[in-house]
């Protein structure tokens, strides 16, 4: 369809007439014509995996339910140091004291393989993690804090000239922080992903007349929990700030080699070695928001007997699962007209055939890729039918074209588009022809 207008020239002055087309498109959308928005990943804590001398064992995450996942044999007189989870390839990654090396195993045991070798400087306190975002494995050891390919080893490189030990990643502020060896320990942090080498920043305040073991970062309080050799477990509050706060938390006859900080339920998994039997094992603690005292460790199990045994480090692995269709809200219909480079939209017209009908809401809106409500002033009600039309107002957002676009209507549900059981409407766009 389409009718010609002849534009009329401003008062008082004498221009050529000029004729503009404005042509429109029409098109009926049924609630088959939406796809539903993709489920976003919902992380389920599976496994926690820990080690004790050379071997890596796995359980529940209600510290039930324990398996010896691999033993390590070249790692007999030195142990597993650091473990670390990488999701993307699902395997867990491990450093070793007296092979310099770090290995790859799946998540049950299977098809071990090193990633790094011939390193000559993990120490007995060298942990690792990965970074997802950067697909790098990042490794502490004496003299460096380095990083590498977490595929395959390759571009193994100096991150930070540090000795560096403990190292955890802080996702809400994309950073590195990592514990270094000096005299007293303090700790640093460098920003992640940039191009190695890097100059790491003291956080202030953060020193300890002991040695500094397991660290993790807790998402939910913007704070840092590490062990000490004092026999100790602190958390740094504002880590950040100047100066920062350090204060102890749990105190214990043990050490805490290895820290794990689970972001869904809020808990903080350690393991712990100490002369005294019944304060090694594997830990959980829940109550993290309550002041220091020593009945924090209220779910110990897994009892190691002594500090022979080794306990180094604990890494967290999850199941990414699709959410269920509850989960997602809306849905999306592209046009199959495209409006021309250099049109300029007058206005959308929407009649509602049949009302989106089976949710406690349903409202669309109208638009393209770069503006999902750019052809209407705001969003409308299409749960209730309308067949002699809805009133959607001017377009809110840029009307001219400089490229083609294909409109997109969006409609969103109370509660879940699953819930929809049908609907019609007829989409009308008027534009000028360039």
């Amino acid at each position: 369809m389409s009718r010609q207008n002849v534009i009329a020239p401003p008062p008082g002055r004498a221009v050529a007439h000029r004729l503009h087309t404005i042509r429109s498109f029409s098109e009926q959308l049924t609630l088959g014509s939406f796809e539903a928005a993709a489920s976003p990943p919902t992380p389920v804590l599976e496994k926690v995996f820990y080690t004790r001398a050379n071997v890596l064992y796995k359980c529940d995450p209600d510290l039930t339910n324990h398996e010896t996942v691999f033993t390590w044999v070249g790692e007999a007189a030195g142990g597993i140091q650091g473990i670390a989870i990488d999701h993307a390839n699902e395997r867990v990654l491990m450093s070793g004291f007296a092979t310099d090396d770090i290995h790859g195993c799946d998540y049950d045991g299977s098809n071990d393989a090193k990633l790094l070798d011939s390193l000559t400087n993990i120490d007995a306190s060298s942990m690792l993690i990965v970074d997802e975002g950067n697909a790098k494995v990042v490794y502490g050891s004496l003299g460096n804090l380095n990083w590498a390919d977490v595929a395959d080893g390759a571009n193994n490189e100096e991150y930070v000239n540090v000795n560096a030990y403990p190292v955890a990643y802080d996702a809400t502020n994309d950073r590195y922080i990592y514990g270094k060896a000096a005299s007293p320990d303090t700790f640093e942090y460098v920003a992640a992903g940039l191009t190695a080498p890097q100059s790491g920043t003291a956080i202030s305040a953060a020193t300890s007349a002991n040695t500094l073991y397991g660290i993790a970062y807790d998402t939910a309080r913007d704070q840092i929990w590490y062990g000490e050799s004092a026999s100790r477990i602190n958390f740094m509050d504002d880590p950040y700030g100047s100066p920062a706060a350090t204060l102890n938390w749990f105190n214990q006859s043990s050490v805490f080699r290895g820290l794990a900080y689970d972001s869904i339920g809020d808990q903080l998994y350690g393991v712990s070695r100490a002369a005294a039997a019944g304060q090694n094992g594997l830990f959980i603690f829940t109550d993290l928001d309550e002041a220091t005292s020593t009945a924090h460790a209220a779910a110990a199990d897994h009892g190691f007997g002594d500090s022979t045994q080794n306990a180094n480090d604990v890494a967290l692995q999850y199941d990414i699962s699709p959410q269920g269709p509850g989960a997602v809200t809306s849905g999306t219909a592209t046009m199959t007209h495209t409006i021309p480079a250099g049109a300029y939209v007058v206005r959308v017209a929407v009649k509602v055939i049949e009302g989106f009908a089976g949710d406690t809401t349903a409202v669309a809106v109208i638009g393209d890729e770069d503006d999902e409500d750019r052809y209407v002033v705001a969003s409308f009600d299409v749960k209730a039918a309308s067949p002699t039309g809805k009133a959607v107002g001017k377009p809110s957002g840029k009307k001219d074209h400089p490229r083609g676009k294909k409109p997109k209507v969006k409609v969103t549900a109370g509660s879940a588009f699953a819930n929809l059981t049908g609907g019609t409407m007829l989409v009308t766009v008027y534009y000028v022809e360039p």
